[in-house]
């Protein structure tokens, strides 16, 4: 989606362009970290009764679906419920 005008497009770019590659690197994680957060959100409204590791397996399975083939996803999905699982359950 892009709903950004040409022109405040052009004044980002600028003000980008300025920053140290630490700067850059830095609002790269943080835009990471905010989507990540994003996500967490909507899921915890979509699976209000859910567990932490069945948010986590789900979370996994937004973000990398379209990067493994539907095999690969499934087993990943399965190894990580199981180790979210064990370790939910020796935290609490």
């Amino acid at each position: 989606m892009l709903d950004t005008s040409d022109e405040m497009f052009e004044v980002q770019s600028r003000l980008f362009n300025r920053m140290s590659p630490a700067q850059r690197f830095e609002l790269g994680l943080q835009m990471i970290a905010d989507g990540c957060l994003i996500l967490e959100n909507r899921l915890r409204r979509q699976m209000p009764e859910s567990s932490n590791s069945e948010r986590q397996a789900k979370r996994f399975e937004q973000l990398y679906r379209d990067d493994l083939a539907p095999a690969e996803l499934a087993a990943c999905l399965e190894g990580l419920k199981r180790y979210w699982q064990q370790r939910d359950s020796s935290a609490g």
